[in-house]
């Protein structure tokens, strides 16, 4: 997978994104989806075909499916109920972004209230590590 770091600005913009994504509760999740879309932006560098994918998603409401849009390409992902820390209801995010052979070594992971914010907060912080 070949990788391109990101400036330290875009990582800051995007750690701050994901902690604040982390915090939110389930019904801020659409504003938070079209905030992240627009902040990767330039970065991801979105075809006209990936914006009309992410549009039609969110119009109906498939926010999962709009989540897994921000996962890096050729990442490891996954989500499900946390089962640990204060609130074992709240969802863990999960996003392998290297890999030694089969195994994956490095991952970026997140907690949130919903399986699309999970998603989405472990994946702005995968793309905040490394951009694909």
């Amino acid at each position: 997978m070949g990788n391109l770091l990101m400036t330290t600005k875009q990582e800051c913009d995007l750690d701050g994104l994901a902690q604040r994504v982390e915090a939110a509760i389930g019904k801020q999740q659409r504003e938070l989806l079209y905030e992240a879309w627009d902040a990767l932006g330039p970065i991801a560098r979105w075809k006209p075909e990936q914006a009309s994918r992410f549009a039609s998603l969110m119009d109906l409401e498939g926010y999962v499916s709009a989540a897994l849009m921000f996962v890096p390409a050729g990442a490891f992902w996954r989500v499900g109920h946390d089962g640990e820390g204060p609130d074992p209801s709240m969802f863990a995010g999960t996003i392998g972004i290297e890999q030694e052979g089969d195994v994956w070594i490095t991952f970026r992971k997140a907690t949130a209230d919903t399986a699309p914010l999970a998603i989405l907060a472990a994946s702005l912080r995968a793309r905040s590590a490394v951009q694909s």
